[in-house]
């Protein structure tokens, strides 16, 4: 029985044959190139930016970074008039 098989049948009975580590099914999504790309080089207490020159703000203590927004950076100032942004 693979991970993903184990797992959907710990999602439907509740029981498991074995103890699976929780992300073992996914490691095809969190492993990929492009998500390894974007998610690299983030510190805690610090600002970095990813491969889309996104900055993300991780704050000491915060579980994880997010994307931080300011006047300078904002890709859509007015979101009524979102086509002019296009």
């Amino acid at each position: 029985m693979t991970s993903v098989e184990m797992y959907k049948k710990f999602l439907e009975t509740g029981r498991s044959e074995k103890l699976i580590c929780q992300y073992e099914p996914y490691d095809f999504v969190l492993c990929d190139p492009i998500t390894k790309q974007h998610m690299t080089g983030r510190i805690p207490g610090q600002d970095a930016k990813d491969s889309w020159g996104t900055t993300h703000r991780w704050k000491e203590g915060d579980h994880a970074a997010v994307p931080y927004i300011t006047p300078e950076n904002v890709v859509c100032p007015d979101i009524t008039e979102w086509r002019k942004y296009c």
